[in-house]
């Protein structure tokens, strides 16, 4: 913000903007990110399911384990879904 309510903050002068107020309002979320996780959430999840599967010596309980991890990212993404409509709706 700047110091005073009629003052602007001057910009660089090489790139012909000129000045501005000095915010930078951006509407929505940063999907990518949830890309990252996911990634990140299925890599983990096969691991984790592929250890519990060699430790414990049962392949169902690691499936179920690894599809647990896995659902509660996809119901994470639903919910970040669902807030971001009822965002807009209000």
């Amino acid at each position: 913000m700047p110091t005073y309510l009629q003052n602007r903050v001057a910009l660089r002068p090489d790139d012909g903007l000129g000045s501005g107020w000095g915010l930078e309002l951006v509407e929505g979320r940063r999907w990518e990110i949830f890309w990252y996780v996911g990634a990140v959430d299925l890599v983990c999840s096969t691991v984790v399911g592929l250890v519990y599967g060699v430790v414990k010596h049962d392949v169902s309980a690691s499936f179920t384990v690894a599809g647990f991890l896995q659902t509660s990212f996809g119901v994470g993404v639903a919910l970040a879904t669902l807030s971001a409509t009822v965002d807009y709706l209000t």
